[in-house]
């Protein structure tokens, strides 16, 4: 699993915040009561929209929508990949790296492989890896994760990625012997392996980073990275120091957002040093067996020393490594630059200040309290400003014109229906007015850079790795080089040589800089680079405004640092001598002053210093000079690269294995009246590719068979999803003193086509969900007498034929970090159901509703929020389920609404009173956010005369359990305002 690029996409908080408010909507007008489980983070959102769509029932497995490709299937000792044409070469670099770290990792976490799946697709930019223990597989996206988030020196992008992804994949399908994992293994061997979710995610993560940082002693992967490793550092200097359950657990509300890598590499790394690898893979095994106990007693059990008791040790271990680290920064003397204020802003993240005046600093900024765009720093007036809205790519590359009247960026858009795709664009935006253009549509571009005659140099995908392409004014593409399989980072154009540039590549983990001429010449990048250090990787070339000098960030010595080349000397110079890291820096028009990037605690800071106050550090040039660095050809796995010549290759074909069911469940309830239990089975199962999909459960009761069979294909556009049930349904209560039972049984079929259409914002999100339904369904009531089995009878069946529309739009939603709840945007929905025919014995129904809320923040610094909220019901009998009008504090008994059509309007205004964010480890429990809710509620009937209104108080926690699962509880006081009978109610509720 790569880093958390939820807070680079900013969706999935907005995303599940939709999904779960129109759940409530939805959930309120079933007719039957649905059993949904969200099991695995990466089914958390499809499983939402299942919800949303109602044509789903306990779905474990979900289904993805790709692009119409071949797929073809590339077998290994251990595994089978998966890839789609033109990706053969990617797909056996993928498998020689697996295999040839197969048995190391395996002695560090334990498991076993055979035939696993890993699918490679190359058609999604927004790149990451992950692997899955519901159709337990690895999936990764071939093209390459850009900026500082994996170590360059590893080598590539399926260099570092494919370590990781294998401690992850051993790990889970280890079972630890007998006990618990290995039980459910015998029935539903995915959700066996799946209870290696409930430790704590920074040990998975931290075991994954470690691996990873072990390809290539003292280099690779990480750990070896300053700016991942600079942020632990930063932390542990400041006042907030992590506990343990900070360093291991995941946060939606804390910065940085991989905080739990940083904290589990850090506490494994240490781990591992003091008590071996064999008491990291004795922890993971007796968790396996006992999952549900937490991982402290294994950590006991495996070191013989408490969990507050190792962090004592780790934390005394760090503060003597980070006290010489000091003394040594002391010795060498250390830059300290001035941090700029954020007055009103909480959590700065910032990146890649560039000045556009003498007076103003560029940058791009996320903060707790506000939303993510680029921004302006007045030196004078000290005061920032907002000019665009908007998201950016991970690299955050963006190019200034020469006039600095305008910028250039690139950021990823959502395929318009199809699953978990993006594709990356480049946009213009105009510095005066704030308003943004698309320059390419589908081009897959990013990094991009203003160039002479409106030419633009930009970086475009091939396979696991980016090439470099010029594009003319009307918008012809040329390619200018490409290192395959190696790899180019940035490019810098001179402002005043416009024929010179510098260019950031990686070849196989040497990340330098090569100075090229247009046209690149005698293919110049395949030669040494120009500047290269043995043991760092140069990133953020700026060329000064007279062309002269180059400024770039290189994390030389582990700490990231900014250095300056003279062009003309051919001197290079170290300017910082950092605390914890110094990059991204750029000078003021007259070089009087240096905007930088720092870490400082969680945070990434904006800050200057007078070039006066630099002490620049001549550095020797065999030190930088690139043509002695020794730059290897051969690459990781290419130990085995005769032997994949001969590993075989064929089309896939999904054939009918996926029909055996990977999970079974038992299941049980009380039937109807609470009179008589039910049991019976549940059976699940999908294909790799996420085509197909079913659920099948079984439920015996009240001497009947009742059965729910769903199954969705999503192998074309839109999805189709067909469905037929028996099952019981509760009518009401018997008058007391009845002896007997009364119950209903529901017979019906259906098909829906469930549609999602992602519509692309530069700064929300925009969702459109649609799903038309054709249902036939039959009902028939039933008395059976306890006393006399004469008076027992049966009356219907009743049957019709449904047709039924839900529409559902997410409009420019936005959310704050701190936020509960969306500030701003709009969400609506449609619903009508309509009785195409039934029999003589029951009237047809046709009704429809409609709701809307908007989300506003009058005090956005302070993370509020209100929602105004109405929903219109009108039917010409009673069809739809109404029990979720009221609000949670009430019942049905309290207020019957006893007409058939009727309106609600309410409120809710939220704000957050504390931000713990912090939570112990021995007990798998994590406190990250309490805050308050009021609400109102008023709902209208045409047969009354005044509103019932509702109005409430509470108080709610957002926690994790296990230190991943989130929930949400409150306690709250609600009253009836107007009514007579003085209603009120204390409810607490998840």
């Amino acid at each position: 699993m790569c880093p958390n690029l939820k807070k680079i996409m900013e969706l999935d908080t907005i995303r599940s915040g939709i999904f779960a408010m129109l759940n409530n909507w939805h959930t309120s007008f079933k007719s039957t009561s649905m059993l949904f489980n969200i099991i695995s983070k990466v089914t958390a959102i499809t499983a939402a929209l299942f919800i949303i769509a109602g044509v789903t029932f306990a779905q474990v497995y979900d289904n993805a929508i790709r692009p119409n490709v071949d797929w073809f299937e590339l077998e290994t000792p251990h595994f089978r990949i998966l890839y789609h044409e033109g990706y053969e070469a990617v797909a056996r670099r993928a498998g020689r790296l697996l295999e040839s770290e197969y048995v190391e990792i395996q002695q560090i976490v334990g498991g076993s492989l055979k035939r696993f799946p890993v699918i490679i697709n190359g058609y999604n930019d927004l790149s990451n890896g992950y692997v899955t223990t519901f159709n337990f597989r690895m999936e990764v996206e071939a093209p390459p994760l850009n900026g500082k988030i994996m170590n360059p020196q590893t080598g590539g992008h399926l260099e570092n990625l494919m370590a990781h992804e294998l401690v992850h994949a051993l790990q889970f399908s280890e079972h630890g012997g007998f006990g618990i994992s290995r039980f459910l293994y015998i029935f539903s061997p995915d959700l066996g392996r799946s209870l290696h979710g409930f430790m704590a995610p920074g040990f998975m993560e931290g075991y994954a980073v470690y691996q990873e940082s072990q390809l290539r002693a003292g280099q690779s992967g990480r750990g070896n990275f300053a700016p991942f490793s600079q942020r632990f550092n930063s932390n542990f200097g400041s006042n907030n120091r992590w506990n343990l359950g900070q360093m291991v657990t995941p946060s939606d509300v804390g910065t940085p957002g991989d905080r739990f890598y940083i904290g589990g590499y850090h506490f494994v790394d240490w781990l591992e040093d003091e008590y071996g690898k064999d008491a990291i893979r004795k922890s993971i095994r007796t968790f396996a067996k006992f999952p549900i106990l937490g991982y402290a007693p294994h950590l006991y059990l495996s070191t013989g020393k408490k969990s507050r008791h190792l962090y004592r040790d780790f934390e005394a271990e760090m503060d003597a490594r980070e006290s010489e680290r000091m003394e040594d920064l002391r010795a060498d003397g250390f830059t300290i630059p001035a941090e700029i204020t954020f007055a009103g802003k909480k959590g700065p993240d910032i990146y890649r200040p560039n000045w556009i005046s003498e007076t103003e600093i560029l940058y791009y900024g996320r903060f707790y309290n506000d939303y993510s765009g680029f921004w302006i720093y007045d030196v004078e007036t000290q005061k920032h400003r907002r000019i665009i809205k908007t998201r950016i790519d991970e690299n955050y590359a963006y190019s200034l014109n020469p006039e600095r009247t305008k910028l250039m960026y690139s950021r990823y858009s959502p395929h318009l229906f199809q699953t978990d795709r993006y594709v990356s664009k480049l946009y213009e935006a105009d510095l005066s007015t704030g308003k943004t253009r698309v320059l390419t549509d589908s081009d897959r571009l990013l990094a991009p850079e203003y160039s002479y005659n409106d030419h633009i140099y930009a970086l475009k995908n091939d396979r696991e790795t980016n090439r470099l392409v010029k594009i003319a004014p009307d918008g012809k593409q040329t390619p200018v080089v490409s290192l395959y399989p190696d790899n180019i980072v940035q490019i810098a154009t001179n402002p005043s040589q416009p024929m010179l540039s510098a260019i950031v590549a990686n070849k196989n983990g040497v990340q330098g800089l090569w100075f090229a001429h247009d046209g690149f010449e005698n293919d110049i990048l395949k030669q040494k680079p120009d500047i290269s250090f043995e043991n760092g990787a140069i990133f953020d070339p700026v060329w000064s405004n007279d062309g002269l000098r180059l400024t770039f960030s290189a994390d030389r010595n582990g700490v990231m640092n900014v250095y300056t080349y003279n062009y003309v000397e051919n001197e290079v110079f170290q300017l910082t001598n950092a605390t914890y890291s110094a990059m991204e820096a750029s000078f003021s028009p007259d070089e009087s002053q240096l905007a930088l990037i720092l870490y400082s605690g969680n945070y990434r800071r904006l800050a200057t210093i007078s070039v006066n106050n630099l002490n620049p550090v001549k550095l020797d040039d065999y030190l930088w000079n690139g043509q002695n660095i020794e730059i290897v050809s051969a690459r990781m796995g290419d130990e085995l690269l005769e032997a994949s010549e001969e590993w075989e290759s064929k089309p896939f074909i999904s054939g009918l294995s996926w029909l055996k069911p990977r999970m079974v469940l038992p299941i049980g309830s009380e039937m109807p009246g609470k009179i008589a239990p039910s049991f019976g089975l549940e059976l699940s199962s999908a294909d790799l590719l996420r085509k197909n999909a079913y659920t099948i459960g079984f439920e015996y009761g009240i001497d009947r068979l009742f059965y729910d069979v769903r199954y969705r294909y999503s192998g074309i556009f839109p999805s189709i999803e067909f469905g037929t049930s028996y099952r019981p349904y509760s009518i009401g209560n018997l008058p007391p003193g009845t002896k007997g039972r009364l119950f209903g049984e529901e017979r019906s079929w259906s098909m829906s086509t469930p549609m999602t259409f992602n519509l692309d914002h530069q700064s929300s999100s925009n969702i459109v969900i649609v799903v038309p339904e054709f249902a036939q369904t039959s009902y028939r009531l039933n008395f059976e007498s306890f006393d006399d089995a004469s008076a027992s009878n049966s009356v219907g069946p009743f049957s019709a034929e449904k047709a039924k529309l839900f529409v559902a739009h997410g409009f420019r939603l936005r959310q704050t970090q701190y936020s509960p709840q969306p500030t701003a945007g709009l969400l609506s929905f449609v619903q009508i159901d309509h009785d195409i025919r039934t029999d003589n014995q029951i009237n047809s129904f046709s009704g429809a509703r409609f709701g809307m809320s908007a989300y506003l923040s009058p005090m956005l610094s302070s993370n509020h929020s209100l929602r105004l909220g109405f929903e219109i019901i009108r039917q010409n009998r009673f069809g739809f389920n109404t029990l979720g009008v009221l609000h949670e504090a009430f019942t049905n008994t309290d207020h019957v609404l006893s007409d058939k059509n009727f309106g609600t309007v309410s409120t809710r205004y939220t704000l957050p009173l504390y931000i713990p964010d912090r939570g112990g480890f021995a007990l798998p429990f994590y406190a990250e956010t309490i805050y308050l809710a009021a609400f109102t509620q008023s709902i209208y009937t045409p047969t009354t005369t005044e509103f019932v209104s509702f109005a409430g108080l509470g108080i709610r926690a957002r926690f994790r359990i296990f230190f991943g699962i989130p929930f949400d509880v409150g306690i709250g006081y609600a009253r009836n305002v107007f009514d007579s009978g003085d209603k009120e109610s204390i409810v607490f509720n998840f």
